[in-house]
């Protein structure tokens, strides 16, 4: 039966692509359309509107995953009681995180030593979960731990659900060596994976690891075609170890980092499972579906403003979930300062169980599936990860193309132009992470973490070797501004404080107060509100800012109000170049002001440059602004 409001939604006419070109047209007044289309950092186009693919089939069929904990406190005993705690609190997966593994960060269990991980294990029915075991170097050690462990409980390897996670080329990019030749390691490596498989374990034993490239800064497109060339690279090891081409795709599983760009993290993952078709395809064999584990990003943490890595959390999370991740850890929203403690652990965990039993997100196959925006960005992530795959491929040789890419760093400089683009995007506020780059909090009170402290990180050594790779939070540039304004604050008893010069009514100079206030204490910079500085006719006074810029005691000064009120003839204007603006910067000067700021940009308000002069706004570089600013302060 219709339902009651069916006709009155009837009576709007169906709009057309055409209706929306026409509207958009109109609204850009002048400029062109193209101005609407956004580019990844890539240089992948992003276009504003896509229709909807008809026929497009889901990629995944949906069903719950595995949400998986993370096992990394050095003190076996301390992480069987967060094991515990996890497992009770909802996870149904560990991650076992060994000392030295790229995602350790100084932390980790033991290394090879099957007594602190039967301790790390204590109390964990192993059958009746899954495990993942997340390595450095030491990878056959503690696999052959993790194997002895399971004979000494008397456990059925071919019951248990076990993700081996050797990823030796993931190690060589951080870590920077390989012990022997690339023959040698897959010779030793598909031998192991040999005995595994001969006692029963049923794999995944190799993992594609994406996690080291997007930590360095890459692109999506060049972490799929890094991660697809790896993961070829191990389809060969176990082809060459005595697998069938069918089971030794089967044998590989993939690791990847989502974000808090939760369209750029749905499409890559739907990406992953494009390429991966298509070279099941390319080699002759039926498409199995990708084995995807996901990892909430470890470089959009922040570690000011910690909360606000709950929300990142949140979105990554709900990406990986949508785009049918076969298990997630969710990283605590502390990780950035260190060991997480219980409180950070449990909210990771919740984000998880919130999102299966409230969301039921997981119940529909591949939501994104028709969607004509997330369709071609897959599409288009797909092709660009492909071609980047193809360039590994082409290179020959007696090691695989991305190994040889990685040696010879010709890999890692292209990364790092695609990191360059994402950090100027950010350092000019093009891109945002809230309580970093913009709306921060000074006030915030301090996480609690662990008392452990990190180890430093080892760089291998041995004939095989390669500059590891950087590892880099977007937000370290502005804790770094941060931690230099807390320093001056120490040296000094006070912060720096800049002088909001707010001219004209509060409609004239509020956006731009709220844009500099957090544009400056982005940097550590405190900025007081005020009301204005205009006398009850709406005149501006002079007189009245300086004095109160005196009683401030700022060395710094932003002047904001709009363009129009800045450009604005003062009432007693003695020419036409004496503007409220004119007439503000020279008050402040005579009054003391060392270094001027003003909010908006100079072309509106016809400034003359002067050397003590900056001009605030997005697409300005917040970086070099507030390095020259915190100098001034601490002048």
């Amino acid at each position: 039966m219709p339902s009651p409001d069916s006709e009155r939604l009837n009576i709007f006419p169906a709009a057309t692509r055409d209706d929306w070109l026409r509207a958009a047209t109109a609204a850009l007044k002048g400029k062109p359309l193209d101005a609407l289309t956004t580019r990844t950092p890539e240089g992948l186009a992003i276009a504003p509107l896509r229709e909807r693919v008809a026929d497009a089939a889901p990629l995944t069929p949906g069903g719950r995953w595995i949400a998986s904990a993370r096992v990394d406190h050095p003190d076996p005993d301390a992480a069987a009681r967060q094991a515990l705690d996890d497992l009770e609190g909802g996870a149904n997966g560990l991650t076992l995180v060994f000392e030295g593994a790229p995602s350790a960060r100084g932390f980790g269990l033991p290394v090879a030593d099957q007594a602190a991980l039967d301790r790390a294990l204590r109390g964990v029915e192993l059958d009746l979960i899954h495990v993942r075991l997340d390595h450095n170097s030491g990878a056959r050690a503690n696999a052959a731990a993790f194997a002895a462990l399971v004979k000494s409980r008397r456990l059925d390897p071919a019951a248990m659900k076990v993700d081996f996670g050797f990823s030796p080329i993931a190690t060589l990019a951080a870590c920077g060596a390989f012990s022997a030749p690339w023959p040698e390691i897959a010779g030793a490596l598909g031998g192991q994976v040999n005995g595994l498989r001969a006692l029963g374990f049923k794999g995944p034993f190799l993992a594609a690891d994406a996690r080291v490239w997007h930590e360095a800064g890459a692109g999506e497109a060049q972490e799929l075609g890094a991660a697809l060339a790896t993961a070829m690279a191990y389809v060969r090891l176990l082809e060459a170890s005595g697998a069938a081409l069918e089971q030794a795709f089967a044998e590989v599983s993939f690791v990847v980092a989502v974000d808090d760009d939760q369209w750029m993290s749905i499409a890559k993952l739907r990406a992953l499972r494009l390429v991966w078709d298509a070279a099941q395809s390319a080699c002759g064999v039926a498409a199995t579906p990708a084995t995807v584990h996901a990892e909430t990003s470890f470089r959009m943490l922040a570690r000011r403003d910690v909360a606000t890595n709950i929300l990142r959390n949140s979105v990554a999370a709900f990406s990986a979930v949508v785009a049918g991740a076969d298990s997630l850890v969710v990283l605590p929203f502390t990780s950035a300062l260190g060991l997480p403690a219980a409180h950070a652990r449990r909210v990771a965990r919740n984000t998880q169980a919130l999102l299966e039993h409230e969301t039921h997100v997981w119940r529909a196959g591949d939501p994104a599936a028709g969607a004509g925006a997330l369709e071609a960005l897959s599409d288009d992530l797909a092709q660009a990860a492909w071609k980047i795959f193809q360039s590994f491929e082409a290179r020959g040789g007696d090691m695989p193309g991305i190994v040889a890419a990685t040696v010879d760093g010709s890999f890692a400089a292209e990364i790092a132009g695609v990191a360059a683009v994402r950090a100027a995007a950010f350092a000019e506020q093009r891109m945002a992470l809230t309580g970093v780059n913009s709306f921060p909090d000074l006030g915030e009170a301090k996480a609690v973490v662990e008392a452990a402290a990190p180890k430093r990180d080892k760089r291998l050594t041995g004939p095989v070797a390669a500059e590891p790779l950087p590892r880099a939070r977007l937000s370290e540039p502005f804790e770094r501004l941060r931690d230099r304004a807390e320093a001056i604050a120490a040296k000094t008893g006070a912060a720096p404080v800049v002088f909001l010069a707010n001219i004209g009514a509060v409609s004239d100079f509020g956006a731009r107060a709220a844009f500099a206030k957090s544009f400056f204490e982005t940097g550590g910079i405190t900025a007081p509100d005020n009301d204005g500085f205009v006398d009850g006719a709406g005149v501006f006074q002079p007189g009245a800012m300086v004095a109160a810029f005196a009683r401030s005691g700022a060395r710094l000064v932003c002047v904001c109000a709009s363009d129009t009120a800045l450009s604005r003839s003062a009432s007693d204007a003695s020419g036409p170049n004496d503007t409220l603006l004119a007439r503000a910067l020279a008050a402040l000067r005579r009054a003391g002001a060392m270094r001027i700021h003003v909010a908006g940009r100079p072309e509106p308000m016809n400034a003359s440059p002067a050397p003590d002069l900056r001009f605030v706004h997005v697409g300005a570089n917040a970086l070099v602004l507030l390095e020259e600013a915190l100098d001034v302060a601490d002048a």
